[in-house]
């Protein structure tokens, strides 16, 4: 039996045959199928929305970020009229899951599109500076904010902190 080296010192340019192009096109097909930009291959929901402070926008820069028992964390940044998009590793597609919200003051977003772990939020800092609005947003654990991502389309995230 000839190993692999010694068969293909063996064959001339007659037998070398060209795969026919059906057969790429099938293996880059198959190397494809379940793969997302940000690695997660399960149902995914995108997610819009807006916050409010006392039904005033905050500064823009203010992140939103949900973060799921199961780890997922996904967060975006308020323009200057509260409108915000939330972000899963670089992609709006967010894991479908069940989601506690924290909002920080800042720019925390950059941590979650590099930083899949939501412990990271945990140990933000927020006592020292001046919130916009009462301090218990600025943890999941406290927030008393919950949303449900659910695949496709979401209804828009209306937040309005009292």
């Amino acid at each position: 039996m000839l190993n692999a080296w010694e068969f293909f010192y063996q064959m001339d340019a007659i037998t070398v045959r060209p795969v026919p192009p059906v057969v790429l096109i099938v293996l880059v097909a198959l190397s494809l199928s379940g793969c997302s930009p940000q690695g997660f291959t399960g149902p995914t929901g995108t997610v819009a929305g807006s916050l409010t402070s006392k039904g005033k926008p905050l500064d823009s820069g203010t992140t939103i970020t949900l973060i799921s028992a199961e780890g997922f964390a996904a967060s975006g940044t308020t323009d200057a009229e509260g409108h915000f998009n939330l972000m899963f590793r670089g992609s709006n597609e967010i894991p479908v899951s069940h989601y506690r919200i924290q909002v920080t003051a800042g720019q925390a977003a950059e941590a979650s599109s590099n930083e899949p772990d939501p412990t990271a939020y945990a140990t933000l800092d927020i006592k020292d500076s001046k919130l916009p609005f009462p301090e218990k947003y600025g943890s999941s654990s406290t927030s008393e904010l919950e949303f449900d991502v659910r695949e496709g389309d979401n209804d828009p995230l209306v937040i309005d902190l009292k």
